[in-house]
């Protein structure tokens, strides 16, 4: 699980990227669903390139809702990736 931050402003995310060891992944947070692919994610190498993708986020929209907040979290080597999900049928 890597470690993250969340940051409202360029600056706190830069701060957070120095705190994680600089190479930081930066997603948006909204209420969506698929935000890779709605370019909602961004990756950095350092703390002023996650400032600088930080301040691209919050100044756009993603599925109706303006990115108020970004979460900086330390960019892990995956061997595999795994998705799951958990559905609450509430009539069953």
């Amino acid at each position: 699980m890597p470690a993250g931050r969340v940051a409202a402003t360029p600056e706190a995310a830069a701060d957070a990227a120095a705190e994680l060891g600089g190479r930081v992944v930066l997603k948006a947070l909204v209420p969506a669903n698929r935000g890779a692919k709605a370019g909602a994610v961004r990756f950095a190498d350092d703390a002023a390139t996650a400032a600088r993708e930080a301040a691209l986020l919050l100044r756009t929209t993603v599925a109706g809702h303006d990115v108020g907040a970004v979460l900086v979290e330390e960019r892990l080597r995956l061997e595999r990736e795994v998705f799951f999900s958990v559905v609450l049928d509430r009539d069953r």
